[in-house]
């Protein structure tokens, strides 16, 4: 490559930024199926829900609830929507090229805007504005994936103000145009609260607040809302009754309440202050070199440390007024934080500028001639800075390649035969499975089209927490950070691996194998052994992962990262229930901690023949006396919002479903509405009379467009 090929690359910034977002998602793309995965955040919830959640639109069309984890959840409050970019890029492509698609969307998206912004409305030279595009760049992969909304900001600043400047009687049309696109990009819950707020400040501190300014931004906010009117109407519906719903209010995740846990929240927010330390050590140059009169810097600066420590404030009174705030405490008002990086990158750009003009003062005197040291010092500077950028990048780098290592690629979690053996041996009847969490998550059966009881989940029923909490019970009586972990926080509904598991499990010390059968889970993964006799295994590799060494454990990982895991231990579960059975019996509890007190120690012969129910969900409903002798249940219709069952019985019962319990599941039995109440605290149950029945369960929520059944 000549020095002209070099200089026309530095001149096409387009081409420039998008090869050093092909070089930082490099691990992501390099071995197509075979790459690296972000397993945080990521892997472990948004790649498996996405692929299944498309399939299912393939294979029933639109539909608002999600079977596929928790027992089941609504799509809608799981920020699940169909116009979505990552929705769309998922039915389009192989999930694994959707995903690199996604990255490499990001990673440009964010670099090359910062850079426009920068340069063209901040009045910054191009080296730092290239410096500004790098630094966000690099930074996005710590953003959130599966939506473009932090990464996709500055191109809404740098847009948002082009179509402001400009007096084309379109701009109206353009700036809704943008906003819906925009919320196709982002999510109400994770992004749009947060860009929306922070792009307003924006334009505050660019003085553009006019009133043309006024009714374009609210043009754009209202494009950006309306296509969001669905997912905010579902989350007011579910977030009362949700997990998050007293978030914090008794204790949280990280033990009881007390002094330090208002400590922590403030040092959480004091590193990530420090967490940018090339960013801090340029600022701290500048500022005193500018003697603090730069209006722009100190402008960046607050909003870096606003978007940092201020957001542990933010936290922090919203936890001191926990109890006040209801369900709205699990509401994760400071993910500002999220933005830290954009005005990181621009702090710095800033600050390279100010100490680029200042060395311009730097002169000598030459031959009699006085030159400026600016080229000669500035060079060596900022060629420093950007090596130190690229060796960050390799430490990320590192650190992706241990996580592939350890944690697998796209095809070891998603393409794995030993998964697919389990759909290949269950045709007709729906079943769920659960999954030990040592080096495993339970989200990685979705991608195969399993259902599970367990999963990372956004937002599902506090009953369901409460019950899984009696699930894990015996592990969390003997781990009491698991125990905060889970009841105070709860999004991880996971079987948790024990501490210390050397060679194997012995199942009922840690899990109540009874629950998990009431709950229809048929089978149980893990990598590692499983003691307990109503475990049966029908695969298991010739020896215990967890036993190798630990350079055999790296040589098997790599294998499956070409060939999918096979190192797994699945067991059928002999005592599983069936998703849907007729009780004679039911009995009557006055608490639902009663209820699940008694579920616990209660024999599976109890469950699957005698309803638990409290007595507030009786009303005048009670079934006769004269209970069923033979009863028959026949599935004829199965997909997410729709049940449909024809049923025989010569007596009184009740149809229980295991699917998770929402008010707006509803049921006509024969044509005519009958009352779905929660069964074991926390699943279905409707009563029903002697003679054959037509029995159908849909799920109508307000929030739903169309026709209802």
């Amino acid at each position: 490559m000549n020095k002209r090929t070099v200089e026309r690359l530095i001149d096409r910034k387009e081409t420039l930024f998008l090869l050093i977002a092909l070089w930082l998602s490099l691990e992501y793309i390099g071995l197509g199926p075979f790459s690296y995965i972000r397993v945080h955040d990521t892997g472990d919830s948004f790649i498996p829900r996405y692929i299944a959640f498309v399939a299912d639109f393939f294979k029933h069309g639109v539909t608002y609830w999600f079977p596929y984890m928790g027992c089941g959840v609504d799509r809608l409050a799981n920020d699940l929507l169909y116009p979505q970019f990552s929705v769309i890029l998922f039915g389009l492509f192989p999930g694994w090229l959707a995903y690199q698609l996604i990255i490499v969307a990001q990673l440009f998206l964010g670099g090359y805007f910062t850079y426009r912004l920068s340069k063209d409305y901040l009045q910054l030279s191009d080296i730092v504005s290239v410096y500004a595009g790098v630094v966000f760049a690099l930074y996005c992969n710590d953003l959130i994936n599966f939506q473009l909304g932090f990464a996709g900001f500055p191109f809404i600043l740098w847009t948002i103000e082009r179509i402001v400047d400009n007096s084309n009687k379109f701009g109206y049309l353009w700036i809704a145009l943008l906003g819906i696109v925009y919320s196709f990009c982002s999510s109400l819950p994770w992004t749009l609260p947060f860009t929306l707020t922070a792009a307003l400040l924006w334009f505050f501190f660019r003085k553009k607040i006019s009133l043309r300014f006024l009714i374009l931004f609210s043009i754009f906010s209202i494009a950006v809302l309306i296509c969001q009117i669905s997912p905010v109407w579902s989350l007011l519906l579910n977030s009362h009754a949700s997990h998050r719903a007293d978030w914090g209010q008794h204790a949280t995740s990280a033990g009881p309440i007390g002094p330090h846990i208002y400590v922590d929240i403030l040092l959480r927010g004091l590193g990530r202050l420090l967490s940018n330390k090339i960013t801090l050590f340029l600022v701290f140059i500048a500022l005193v070199i500018s003697r603090f009169k730069s209006r722009l810097l100190l402008y960046l600066f607050s909003f870096y440390i606003f978007c940092t420590f201020g957001t542990s404030v933010i936290n922090l009174v919203k936890f001191y007024y926990r109890e006040h705030i209801s369900f709205l405490g699990g509401f994760q008002v400071d993910r500002f934080y999220e933005l830290a990086p954009f005005f990181a990158a621009l702090s710095g750009a800033c600050s390279l500028g100010l100490i680029r003009d200042r060395l311009k003062n730097w002169l000598f005197v030459n031959n009699g001639s006085t030159k400026s040291l600016s080229w000669s010092v500035f060079t060596v500077f900022i060629i420093i800075i950007f090596a130190l950028l690229f060796c960050k990048s390799l430490l990320i780098k590192k650190a992706h390649i241990y996580t592939w290592l350890t944690q697998g690629s796209y095809a070891s979690n998603y393409k794995s035969e030993a998964f697919q053996r389990v759909v290949n041996e269950n045709n007709d009847e729906p079943f769920r499975v659960a999954t030990i969490s040592k080096g495993l998550h339970p989200s990685y059966a979705n991608a195969y089209g399993i259902e599970t009881v367990d999963g990372y989940i956004n937002l599902y029923p506090k009953s369901y927490q409460k019950f899984w909490s009696k699930v894990i019970e015996p592990l969390t009586e003997q781990d009491v950070d698991k125990h905060y972990y889970f009841n105070y926080w709860g999004n991880r509904v996971y079987l948790f691996s024990p501490k210390n598991v050397k060679d194997d499990i012995t199942f009922s010390n840690y899990y109540r194998l009874n629950l998990l059968s009431l709950a229809n889970t048929k089978y149980i993964i893990s990598k590692v052994p499983i003691i307990d006799k109503n475990l049966i295994p029908i695969s298991e590799p010739k020896e215990s992962w967890i036993s190798l060494p630990a350079i055999d454990r790296a040589i098997s990982n790599i294998k499956e990262n070409f060939n999918g895991r096979e190192f797994l231990y699945i067991y059928k579960n002999k005592t599983c229930l069936p998703r849907f059975f007729l009780t004679k019996d039911i009995k009557v509890f006055n608490s639902s901690s009663d209820l699940l007190n008694e579920m616990c120690v209660a024999e599976i012969n109890s469950l699957r023949n005698t309803v638990y129910i409290e007595e507030k969900h009786l009303n005048n409903n009670r079934p006769s006396n004269n209970s069923f002798s033979n009863a028959a249940i026949k599935q004829e219709e199965y997909s997410p919002d729709r049940l449909e069952f024809s049923v025989a019985l010569d007596g009184s019962g009740v149809f229980v479903v295991s699917n998770t319990y929402s008010p707006y599941w509803k049921c006509k039995v024969d044509g005519i509405s009958a009352e779905i109440f929660p069964a074991y605290s926390t699943f279905w149950g409707i009563f029903l009379e002697k003679k054959a029945k037509k029995v159908v369960f849909y799920y109508d929520p307000p929030c739903r467009i169309g026709t209802s059944y």
